[in-house]
């Protein structure tokens, strides 16, 4: 956790290029636990068809109310509606580098501030929404191992397309996800392997 800090602190909870045309979402990269023993947290969006990202891994979070005044405030209440977890300001390490967001190769408008908090030796009990489908707590050095790293497929428009991804359990982590954690493991000097080649 000493190294994550070096790495990651001096935020004031605001990214600095938080100015954006397009709607705003937070979401919440949460660790918990000690040494080598780190943890963090992730859920399964419920099923919803009208969701663009159904059944996704992804973090706890959503988009940016009009009583929110940043994204990082919407990454925390949605985080308290969605697992049940507090996060306190002691909690906040960093903010990290925004993403667009994409859902089935389409831009979708949306603009995605994730950020890092810490909540120490101890794990939050999950208390799920009827939005999520389930919460766990990953490894960290199990998201890092190269071992874990598979491709996800789908097709879309008559084209079988690959998709970097980590395995987990019967789920694979991949699009918005995968590549915050990537950010995350180049960081930190981990680099996630190369992407697939897509045709």
């Amino acid at each position: 956790m000493e190294t994550i800090r070096r790495v990651f602190d001096g935020g004031d909870g605001a990214p600095a290029d938080s100015v954006t045309d397009e709607r705003r979402a937070g979401v919440a990269l949460i660790l918990a636990g000690s040494g080598e023993a780190l943890e963090l947290c992730m859920i399964r969006r419920a099923e919803d068809e009208d969701d663009p990202w159904s059944g996704h891994m992804a973090f706890p979070g959503g988009k940016e109310d009009a009583e929110d005044p940043d994204p990082r405030a919407a990454a925390e209440r949605e985080t308290l509606e969605e697992v049940g977890i507090s996060l306190r300001q002691r909690d906040f390490i960093a903010p990290l580098a925004r993403v667009p967001a994409y859902a089935r190769g389409v831009r979708m408008g949306i603009v995605l501030f994730p950020f890092l908090f810490y909540l120490g030796g101890q794990k939050a009990p999950f208390v799920l929404s009827s939005e999520v489908g389930e919460a766990f707590w990953i490894p960290l050095p199990y998201l890092l191992e190269p071992e874990n790293h598979t491709t996800f497929s789908m097709e879309r428009e008559g084209r079988q397309l690959q998709f970097p991804a980590v395995r987990f359990r019967d789920h694979h982590i991949w699009g918005l996800s995968y590549r915050i954690l990537s950010q995350v493991a180049e960081t930190l000097g981990r680099p996630f392997p190369p992407a697939p080649h897509q045709p």
